[in-house]
């Protein structure tokens, strides 16, 4: 606070103006302008400075006073129109006055009437193209002679900005220069100046600095409620922050509650993890288990499957044989086991049907299926038995001649029956 009060003193002590003689109510297109040029005490335009964060809050506590002196001005129907660094004024305790209201204008029906002598209600309308004020700190409408309420709006962001880079937003060699500036050109960007000023300050500064009266501030409440926010950490309007911004603000203002609602999500998020992670080593032991079931599952097909055939077969050469010789127990031995027989190979094709490694025991129980039925006199079933043995790629010509068919030669090369 002691810099900036410093800051302010010297520039209002040091301040170098030209003062035109002050005109009268009836003279048109006169005026009563101060002209600053740059002092020599400011920094070189090359030079990138790095203020300290403190300095940057007393500024803003200062010019948040200001805003708000200004804001009460308009509420009682004054303008001032030439609000700068030396009109500021900045007790031991760090309070901020306006002073010098020595070019106020008064505020009737959003127009601004009076006199440079003359000010309250009953004072005459100013002619228009009457300028007041000091250039470096006039805002565009007011240069041309159309002074209003959101002028001393720019004078105080033209008044931040200085005293954020210790440089004029609007200086040059000659009134005319200045002039130029104000009207056609934009300040340089504070970061440019100040490598360390804070964002949302810079965006104020560049919201109060806009040269059409529509885009700033529409009130010196609005920049002062701004200056406020950041000193507390809160979101500006000039600079509406990312989420992830607005978190953080948030925390910093309530430390303890962010720091709860850290710990919360990261032991919830723990817990999201652990759980998750329980789930996937379940499933993967879900799997394993399924894989060993299955594969025990196919062992015993697989064994089952050699039995069956071994039995099948050997029933069928028994019924074979016994067909050629006339075994008196034939019928006898074919009601015992054909039936059981039968079962246990269609059986087989099915069970296996998912195992590769018994296409070999599948195929045979089916043509040896299909040579039993055929043997038995059940010719459909029969040739369904051999129409699956051929897709597991056995050619069962056997089979097809005991039915009385030629059989096709298949896509795929197998074993003969």
């Amino acid at each position: 606070m002691k810099e900036l009060i410093g800051r302010i003193t010297e520039e209002s002590r040091h301040r170098h103006e030209v003062k035109q003689d002050a005109p009268s109510a009836n003279d048109a297109n006169v005026s009563t302008t101060e002209y600053r040029p740059a002092e020599s005490g400011e920094p070189p335009a090359d030079v990138t400075l790095t203020l300290s964060t403190d300095y940057f809050r007393s500024v803003v506590q200062v010019m948040a006073d200001a805003a708000e002196a200004m804001q009460h001005a308009h509420d009682v129907g004054y303008i001032h129109r030439d609000l700068k660094p030396s009109n500021l004024m900045v007790d031991a305790s760090g309070q901020c006055f306006v002073i010098d209201f020595g070019l106020a204008g008064y505020l009737a029906g959003g127009e601004v009437i009076d006199g440079p002598e003359d000010i309250g209600p009953e004072a005459g309308k100013l002619t228009d193209g009457y300028k007041l004020g000091t250039l470096n700190y006039m805002a565009p409408e007011q240069i041309n002679g159309h002074a209003e309420a959101r002028s001393d709006v720019w004078g105080l962001g033209a008044t931040l900005y200085e005293l954020c880079t210790l440089r004029q937003a609007f200086g040059g060699e000659s009134p005319e220069e200045v002039q130029e500036k104000i009207v056609g050109a934009e300040p340089r960007p504070p970061r440019e100046l100040v490598a360390n000023i804070p964002a949302d300050l810079a965006a104020v500064c560049d919201k109060a600095l806009q040269k059409d009266p529509g885009d700033r501030y529409q009130t010196p409440g609005e920049l002062a409620a701004d200056l406020r926010c950041f000193l507390a950490g809160r979101p500006t309007t000039a600079r509406p922050p990312p989420l992830w911004e607005v978190a953080w603000m948030w925390a910093k203002r309530r430390p303890a509650v962010a720091t709860l609602t850290a710990v919360t999500s990261v032991v919830m998020l723990a817990v999201g993890l652990l759980t998750l992670a329980y789930l996937v080593r379940e499933r993967a032991f879900a799997d394993e288990m399924a894989h060993k079931e299955r594969q025990e599952r196919l062992h015993v097909q697989r064994a089952m499957s050699k039995s069956t055939v071994d039995v099948a077969h050997q029933f069928w050469v028994t019924l074979s044989l016994g067909r050629r010789q006339g075994a008196a127990d034939v019928e006898k031995l074919e009601e015992q086991a054909l039936e059981q027989t039968i079962q246990s190979l269609e059986q087989l094709g099915e069970l296996a049907a998912d195992d590769p490694d018994t296409l070999a025991e599948r195929g045979q129980a089916y043509l040896l299926l299909g040579l039993i039925r055929a043997r038995t006199g059940d010719l459909d079933r029969a040739l369904a038995d051999a129409t699956r043995c051929s897709r597991l790629c056995y050619r069962p010509r056997r089979l097809m001649a005991m039915l009385g068919r030629s059989w096709p030669t298949p896509a795929v090369r197998g074993r003969r029956s």
